[in-house]
């Protein structure tokens, strides 16, 4: 089986932490998120990435062994190619990697799927589960009901089987002004991660960023840290209403805070 990738970046130490990760960028989503950073990889899959059997990947993968003890396969949307996704997974397992996932929780079988042979996901979480304003967020014009369903979904089975498997997963946000950066907006989304291992706020950045939507690029502004630490402390509210985990996590232009 062949994966569609873009490029893979070795040895990074903040992507999946506390390990060392190689970092495959898959081409390709059915996503249009207009602050989308990957620009290309949505857009144009096909004219920025290339084809390569598993055995391409785990080849390069061994040689890096010494340094990295971890992969991540990020995007576009990794679920887009379950198949030769799970084999690759699998087979990383067995060398001795561990194996992060990010997804958009698109794909809920997909993701199910692969659990067995993963350690850990990242799920984007774009705003509150109204259909309209979730729709609008990823700028997708499919049926906004099914994507709204698939990515609860998505949660459901992380909450499920990831928990049979021993998964850990995290929920994740990209503050994004006047789109999401709303308190009541981030108390609603929390209420979905309250058995995430952690709920992480990520602030847009736009500096040197090329995305998705050019237009949005001409508006586009970046939350400041006090509204950082504002909708932080409104999910973490929230989180310990519920009795889940309360592990809240800013982060700002490569830096990391837990609140």
């Amino acid at each position: 089986m062949k994966l569609r990738f873009a490029s893979i970046i070795d040895w990074n130490d903040s992507i999946y932490e506390g390990k060392i990760a190689s970092v495959v960028y898959l081409a390709g989503c059915p996503l249009r998120c207009p602050w989308c950073y990957s620009g290309a990889l949505v857009t144009a899959p096909s004219e920025c990435s290339s084809e390569k059997p598993v055995e391409f990947f785990l080849n390069h993968l061994a040689k890096q062994r010494d340094k990295c003890n971890a992969v991540v396969f990020t995007g576009g949307e990794p679920c887009e190619q379950e198949n030769a996704l799970a084999e690759l997974c699998a087979k990383l397992r067995g060398e001795g990697f561990a194996v992060k996932i990010e997804t958009s929780g698109y794909y809920p079988e997909a993701l199910a799927g692969l659990i067995p042979n993963i350690d850990f996901v990242s799920l984007d979480i774009k705003t509150r589960f109204e259909q309209d304003d979730y729709a609008k967020a990823c700028g997708f014009k499919g049926n906004a009901e099914l994507l709204v369903s698939n990515v609860l979904r998505s949660i459901a089975f992380l909450e499920t089987r990831g928990a049979q498997y021993g998964v850990e997963w995290e929920a994740r946000t990209t503050v994004v002004p006047q789109l999401n950066d709303d308190a009541q907006i981030i108390r609603e989304i929390a209420r979905h991660a309250k058995n995430a291992s952690a709920y992480a706020l990520q602030a847009l950045e736009t500096q040197d960023r090329e995305f998705v939507d050019a237009g949005f690029a001409q508006n586009a502004s970046e939350p400041s840290r006090e509204k950082m630490l504002e909708l932080a402390a409104a999910a973490k509210e929230v989180l310990a209403a519920l009795g889940g985990n309360t592990n809240v996590i800013v982060r700002m232009k490569n830096a990391e805070a837990k609140i």
